[in-house]
C-alpha cells in the first residue's frame, strides 16, 4: 500500500475523521481507526481550560493506545495555545498526540463569541502568529482546519492559506463551506482546488464526502491530498472501509450493519469513561436510515442508561 505523509507521519491510507463535538469519544475514534480511519482528530480542546488543567477538558484529549490522533485546539491566546501543546505532549499521561490542529472553521456563535473559530477568518495577521505559535512549540506535525472565509464576499481564503503555510504548518484542512452557510447548501470543493495550487503543503479536503462517489468526486475535482469525513460516518465508521475499498481498486463493499456496529460500539464503551449523553448520541445516530429507525429513536429519546439502549437494540434484532 501506497504510504502518504503529513510532516513526517506516515499514512496507509489517504481518509480521516474530522474532527466532531461530542461525537469523538475514545470508543468511536476506536471504531473509526479499526474500520480504516488513517487519522483520527478530537473534537475542540480549549486552550484556555486545558491551562487551567480543567479535568473534563483534558479528558477530551485522551488519546488510545496507538491511535494516529491530531489533538484539535481552538482559543485566541498565544500563550495558551504554547502551554496547552506542553501539557498534553509532555505533562498528562493519559495523551501521546501525533500532532496538533487548530481550529479556524467553527461557525457556532458561542465558540465565536470568544473570538475563536472561524472568526479568526477576520484577523489574518493573529492566525499567522498562531501557527508560529504552534510551530515553535512542537516538533510533532502541525495543521489548520479552516472556512473559506465568513462568506463569499468576504472570503479571502488564499491568502489564509498561504499565511497558515508560510508560519510552519505541515498541511491545511478545508472544510469547503462559509461560515455563513454552517452545514447547509453544498462545498464548494473547486475552491479546494484554488488552495492546493496556492500552497506546497498538503491539503486536506473536507465538506459533502458521504459516499464512494462524492469521495473520488472531491478528490478529482479539488486535487486534494486527503479526505476529512466528518457527518457520513456518524453512526456508520464501517464507511472508511467502503471508501478505501473503493479509492484502491474500485470495489464497492456491502453496508454493514448498523444495529451490529452500534452494539460493538457500546462494547468498546465499557474501556472507556464514555459520557453517556455521546453513547445516546451515538444511539440515534446509528438508526439512520434502518428499518424501524425512527420507532427506535423514540426509545432512546426515553432511555436513561446504557441498559436501557442495550435492550432497545437487542428486541429490535429480535423483532
Amino acid at each position: 500500500m501506497v504510504s502518504y505523509k503529513i510532516g513526517n507521519l506516515k499514512f496507509e491510507g489517504r481518509v480521516f475523521l474530522a474532527p466532531l463535538a461530542a461525537v469523538n469519544d475514545l470508543a468511536f475514534r476506536e471504531m473509526s481507526t479499526k474500520y480504516g480511519s488513517a487519522l483520527n482528530f478530537t473534537e475542540m480542546v480549549n486552550v484556555n481550560a486545558v491551562e487551567r488543567m480543567n479535568k473534563s477538558t483534558l479528558k477530551m484529549a485522551d488519546t488510545f493506545k496507538d491511535e494516529k490522533v491530531f489533538i484539535q485546539l481552538f482559543g485566541t491566546r498565544l500563550d495558551a495555545i504554547k502551554n496547552t501543546i506542553r501539557i498534553l505532549e509532555k505533562e498528562y499521561d493519559d495523551c501521546t498526540p501525533s500532532g496538533f490542529d487548530f481550529n479556524l472553521g467553527c461557525p457556532v456563535k458561542k465558540v465565536m463569541d470568544q473570538g475563536a473559530g472561524s472568526a479568526l477568518l477576520k484577523r489574518p495577521k493573529k492566525i499567522g502568529e498562531i501557527v508560529s505559535t504552534m510551530r515553535s512549540s512542537t516538533d510533532l506535525p502541525i495543521t489548520a482546519k479552516m472556512r473559506l472565509g465568513l462568506s463569499p464576499n468576504t472570503a479571502d481564503h488564499i491568502k489564509i492559506a498561504r499565511l497558515i503555510a508560510e508560519n510552519g504548518a505541515d498541511a491545511i484542512a478545508v472544510h469547503a463551506r462559509y461560515q455563513s452557510q454552517g452545514y447547509s447548501g453544498k462545498a464548494h470543493w473547486d475552491k479546494i482546488k484554488e488552495i492546493v495550487e496556492a500552497v506546497d503543503i498538503p491539503v486536506i479536503g473536507n465538506g459533502d464526502v458521504v459516499d464512494e462517489d462524492s469521495c473520488k468526486n472531491m478528490f478529482d475535482i479539488s486535487g486534494c491530498a486527503f479526505a476529512m469525513v466528518g457527518r457520513g460516518v456518524m453512526g456508520n465508521p464501517f464507511l472508511f472501509t467502503r471508501l478505501n475499498s473503493f479509492l484502491q481498486d474500485g470495489k464497492r463493499l456491502e453496508q454493514k450493519d448498523k444495529i451490529e456496529m452500534f452494539l460493538e460500539y457500546l462494547q468498546i464503551t465499557t474501556k472507556y469513561d464514555v459520557k453517556f449523553s455521546y453513547i445516546k448520541t451515538h444511539a440515534m445516530w446509528f438508526t439512520k436510515g434502518i428499518n424501524g429507525g425512527a420507532s427506535i429513536r423514540e426509545k432512546i429519546s426515553l432511555a436513561e442508561n446504557v441498559s436501557d439502549l442495550l435492550a432497545i437494540f437487542k428486541n429490535h434484532q429480535k423483532s
